[in-house]
């Protein structure tokens, strides 16, 4: 015990040294700016390269081929025409729905705490609450319905 003393001492004597020292300042240690003369090598002189950013995608497995939209690339090129999109059905407005949690008792199916649309409900699944009908009950999650289309929601 009386060894780890004077160690102690001399870590927290050091630390206060280097404190001190440094609220001090030292003028001497200040350095000087130099004025910029012209042609002195202080220019500054743009990059003189390019980056080749013909690396492997990681997520998609290719390479990437630069488009002339890059810079450097050749103006000349035509625009890439972009892929015409499917007809893809416009979902309807959904209600807000916020899944508050399952209750479960020790024997029956387990309840489920809804707030659709600003509404509290307290349902069992195949139950309608409010606009959406509750089709699966899981601990973090629920699986409803709305006509055809489901979707989950998460507490």
């Amino acid at each position: 015990m009386y060894v780890l003393l004077p160690i102690v001492l001399g870590i927290w004597g050091f630390i206060g040294w280097k404190i001190y020292a440094g609220l001090q300042g030292n003028e001497a240690e200040h350095i000087a700016a130099l004025p910029h003369t012209p042609g002195t090598g202080n220019e500054h002189v743009p990059d003189t390269f390019q980056l080749a950013a013909n690396y492997r995608d990681p997520f998609l497995g290719k390479s990437n081929i630069p488009s002339a939209h890059v810079a450097g690339g050749s103006g000349n090129s035509k625009p890439s025409q972009l892929p015409k999109q499917a007809n893809l059905p416009v979902a309807k407005n959904w209600p807000e729905v916020i899944y508050g949690g399952m209750i479960r008792k020790k024997e029956g199916l387990p309840f489920a705490l809804l707030n659709v649309g600003g509404q509290d409900h307290l349902v069992k699944a195949g139950e309608q609450a409010g606009e959406v009908q509750v089709l699966v009950i899981y601990r973090d999650s629920i699986q409803v319905s709305r006509g055809k289309e489901k979707r989950f929601f998460r507490k």
